[in-house]
Order: structure tokens, then C-alpha cells, then sequence
């Protein structure tokens, strides 16, 4: 399946470079190697841009790393049925979507930061209501699907407006920070998925989230450090 989104991938870009039309005026330069690689430099040296990146990336962390070894977790190892498994994700989903409608009610009447503020409450939170029952109880099924549940408000809460200030905290193309931003997240997200997994099969449940409590934490501690220094774009 894997191999057929990057094969679709593949044709996806090929035909956008044979095909799609040039809209960006053209200001008679050619296109620079270097000076790509010196914005790149630039965003990359940018204090902002590179926390508030790693903030976004390991707040979402417990999510991705849930969803990618849930199925293992709750039907290979806990012995649920998909049925079952399927209607335990709903809650989690469900805070997801309830953080987007909050945050939805909350545009344009608060700072920007504001939603940010109140959601690194519950992804702490949630997140330590998860770690708590998979570390003293062996099938407190609800009690981790209720914390993540409340995790997934507060991200819901917090990832629009972090990424719109972590995009604007430099002045160099929009086109190359986001490109940025986007390459420091996957590999947050490459390299924790991978760390959660391995804590899993090494040391159980309880250890997984653990892992995904510190990495909440560790975000949140970012994202404190990112707002409280942020300061108008220079660079």
C-alpha cells in the first residue's frame, strides 16, 4: 500500500513539473542552488522557527506514535476485536475534533496565543491520566483512552496558531520556512514513532506512554520557550 502512494506520488510530481503553469512572475534571475541553501540557513538558524517546529512536532508525537501502534497494542496484544478497536479510537477523534471547534469559537475574539495557552493544560494532563493507568494498571483501557481523548483537545487547541507564529518568526520566504517546518517535524515524527515502538516491544505499554508523556511535556516546555522569546522577525 505504502509503495502505491509513493508510486502515485511519483507520477503526482512528474506530471506538476511537465504541466503546471508558472504563476509567479518572473524577475528575469535564474534559479540559485546557493542562495536556496542560505535561506534554508537563515530559517534553520532562526531560534523561533526552529522551536516552535519542534514543539508542533513532538505535540502531535503522541498521537501519530498512538494510531501507528494502537492496532498492535489493542488486537495483536489485548486481544480486541477491530469492532472494538475501532470504537475506542472514536473518543480520541472525537477530542480532536472538539479542540478544532473550540478553537474555531475562539478566532478572532482572543490572541492568537490564547488558545495555545489553555490547551498545553490538557495535553499535560491527559497525557499524565495515560502514562498513570498504563504504568499501575494492566487493562485500564478507559482510563487511557480518556487521556488521550483529553490530550487531542488540547492539541486541537494549540496547532493552528503554533504554526502560524512559528511561520511568521522569520522573514525569509514563506514558501522555504514551511518547507522547513515541515522537514523538522517528520523528523520528529520518523525518529519518536520509531523510539515509541521499539519502548513497546522492549518494556510494554507502560513504557510507550511514559515516552509519549515526555515528549507532551518536553512540547510544551518548547512552546513556553517559544512564546515567551519570540520576538518580531529579523531574519
Amino acid at each position: 500500500m505504502f509503495g502505491l502512494f509513493a508510486l502515485v506520488s511519483l507520477l503526482a510530481w512528474w506530471g506538476l513539473w511537465r504541466s503546471m503553469p508558472e504563476t509567479a512572475p518572473r524577475d528575469g534571475q535564474p534559479f540559485s542552488f546557493r542562495r536556496l541553501l542560505a535561506d534554508y540557513g537563515q530559517v534553520l538558524g532562526n531560534k523561533s522557527v526552529v522551536f516552535g517546529s519542534l514543539s508542533i512536532g513532538l505535540i502531535t508525537l503522541p498521537l501519530l506514535a498512538w494510531v501507528a501502534q494502537s492496532p498492535v497494542i489493542l488486537i495483536q496484544d489485548a486481544g480486541m476485536s477491530p469492532l472494538q478497536y475501532g470504537w475506542l479510537q472514536v473518543p480520541i477523534f472525537a477530542g480532536l475534533i472538539i479542540g478544532n471547534l473550540l478553537l474555531t469559537k475562539l478566532s478572532g475574539k482572543v490572541k492568537v496565543t490564547t488558545p495555545i495557552w489553555l490547551g498545553i493544560v490538557p495535553i499535560v494532563v491527559g497525557l499524565a491520566i495515560t502514562a498513570v493507568a498504563a504504568t499501575f494498571f494492566a487493562h485500564a483501557w478507559g482510563w487511557v483512552i480518556g487521556g488521550l481523548g483529553l490530550y487531542a483537545m488540547g492539541s486541537g487547541l494549540v496547532n493552528a496558531g503554533l504554526y502560524r507564529l512559528t511561520l511568521f518568526s522569520s522573514n525569509v520566504g514563506k514558501g522555504t520556512v514551511a518547507a522547513a517546518l515541515g522537514l523538522i517535524t517528520i523528523l520528529v515524527f520518523a525518529l519518536g514513532i520509531e523510539v515509541a515502538k521499539l519502548l513497546y516491544f522492549a518494556d510494554g505499554n507502560a513504557r510507550f506512554n511514559q515516552f509519549t508523556l515526555l515528549s507532551g511535556v518536553a512540547g510544551t516546555l518548547l512552546i513556553t520557550l517559544f512564546l515567551t522569546s519570540r520576538k518580531k522577525p529579523t531574519h
